[in-house]
This record gives structure tokens, C-alpha cells and sequence, in this order.
């Protein structure tokens, strides 16, 4: 074989030497480069995870914040309108009753019924409400009273009179044009049918299953009363207002009876 001969051989050889070496170098490199990507992805994988674990960790925590400052600010309202109230075993029956007998009348909400009715009709809805809440309450009252305000009295929505054994509303508050005063007297009822179920708890006409010293609380309570025209903070922190002013929020629906276990006991 001639010199140029053996020189052409020699650069073939090494010129499929390089393409295979080439060859191999790109097959090591695509290996590598889908591996690189594989881990990659993998990695973008578990770093999305993460964040997703991450975020639903921060808005649960964020929804506990939330729900922790609700029931702290609920709390000290409760504290603040309602101090010391825990409603008692017989009272929560009549609260739960009371509430759900509400619901099942103005299904439509209290307002909206009866923003529709006349003053006549109001006062029939009143009567009809004060003969379910006397039932669920299991008292007796020998007289109502729509009265006509005069003076101070103008404010008042209503009362119970232990001596008369009557329930007393304000007629101008259940006939006028102020819805939220005519949904205030149907509370009013429950308000009043308490003080006159206390009254017989008291004197003995009932046992409601009220403890010994819840009586002797209200009995004191009936002997030292403060009227809300001496001082109103003091007329609604006494034991009677106390109790009544605290089912009257749960029939309201402004608060439940666990909140006030929760917060109050």
C-alpha cells in the first residue's frame, strides 16, 4: 500500500472513530439531559407539592386565626351585654322551644310579615304569639294590656305585673310605623312570660325544676329591684334581667346556649 494510500486509510479510520466517539459522546449527553430533565421535574413536582401543602397549611391556619378572633370578639360581647348569664337546665328547654316556634311563624322573618299587616292584624299576631309563649312557658296570666303610653311609659315596651298577674305591652310600639319596635314586642312577650314564670317559681304556684338557689336569687331580686329609669347597667346585671335579658338572645338568635356556657361559665 502507497504512502497517500495507508495516509487515506489512516484518516477514515480515525475519522469514524471520531463519529462513533461523537456518537457516544450525544448518547451520554441525551442520557444525561433526560435525566437532568426527569430529576428536574421531579423536582418542580415536590416543589409544587410543597407549595400546595404549604398554602393549604397558611389558609387553614389563616381560617383558625379568623374563627379564634370570632369567638374571642363573640366572648367579650357576650361578657359585656350578658355578664355571668349561663341559662339554667328548665330555661333551655323553653329557649330551644321558644326560638324554633319563631322560625316555624315568620318563616319569612319577623319584619317581613308583618310589613304587610295591618295595626289590627298586628295586634292578632301579638295575642297569638303571647297564647304559645304562655304554653311553651307554662305560666297563666290573668290579664293582658295593650296599653297607651303616656310619658316615660313611651319608652317602655312592655312589662309584667306580679301584683295584677298581667302582661302589659306598649300598643303604639306594636301599631306604628317602626318595624324593628313591632319585632322588639314580639321578643317582648318571651321577655315578660319569663318574669311572670319567676314569679311562680318563687311563690311556690310552680316547680319548673329551677335549683334552690336560683329561687332564692330571684325571690331577693323581687324584694330589691332596680328599675331601668335608677340606673340601666345595674337594672339589667340584676339576677331577674339577667335571665330574662339572656333568653331573650338566644331567641333572638344572637347568641346559643353553648356560647353562653362557653364564655360565661
Amino acid at each position: 500500500m502507497g504512502f497517500f494510500s495507508s495516509l487515506r486509510e489512516k484518516v477514515r479510520s480515525v475519522t469514524v472513530t471520531i463519529k462513533e466517539k461523537w456518537q457516544e459522546i450525544k448518547e451520554k449527553g441525551r442520557k444525561v439531559i433526560e435525566h437532568v430533565s426527569e430529576r428536574i421535574e421531579t423536582w418542580s413536582e415536590r416543589a409544587e407539592q410543597k407549595f400546595r401543602e404549604i398554602k393549604t397549611a397558611v389558609v387553614e391556619t389563616v381560617k383558625e386565626v379568623k374563627e379564634e378572633v370570632k369567638e374571642f370578639i363573640k366572648g367579650c360581647k357576650i361578657r359585656a351585654k350578658h355578664p355571668g348569664y349561663v341559662p339554667s337546665p328548665p330555661d333551655q328547654k323553653i329557649a330551644t322551644e321558644s326560638k324554633e316556634y319563631l322560625d316555624r311563624k315568620f318563616r319569612i322573618g319577623i319584619k317581613e310579615t308583618i310589613k304587610h299587616q295591618s295595626p289590627e292584624q298586628r295586634v292578632e299576631t301579638v295575642k297569638e304569639v303571647i297564647q304559645e309563649a304562655a304554653r311553651i312557658m307554662d305560666v297563666k296570666v290573668d290579664k293582658v294590656d295593650f296599653y297607651q303610653p303616656e310619658g316615660e311609659m313611651k319608652r317602655v315596651c312592655g312589662y309584667y305585673d306580679r301584683t295584677e298577674n298581667s302582661l302589659n305591652l306598649n300598643a303604639y310600639m306594636i301599631t306604628g310605623d317602626n318595624l324593628a319596635l313591632v319585632e322588639e314586642q314580639i321578643y317582648t312577650v318571651f321577655h315578660e312570660l319569663l318574669h311572670a314564670r319567676q314569679w311562680a317559681a318563687v311563690t311556690g304556684k310552680k316547680d319548673y325544676g329551677y335549683t334552690p338557689e336560683k329561687l332564692l336569687e330571684w325571690a331577693v331580686n323581687f324584694q330589691h329591684y332596680i328599675p331601668c329609669t335608677v340606673d340601666d347597667e345595674l337594672y339589667r346585671r340584676q339576677p331577674l334581667e339577667r335571665d330574662t335579658f339572656g333568653l331573650e338572645a338566644i331567641i333572638k338568635g344572637e347568641f346559643t346556649i353553648e356560647d353562653f356556657k362557653k364564655h360565661n361559665s
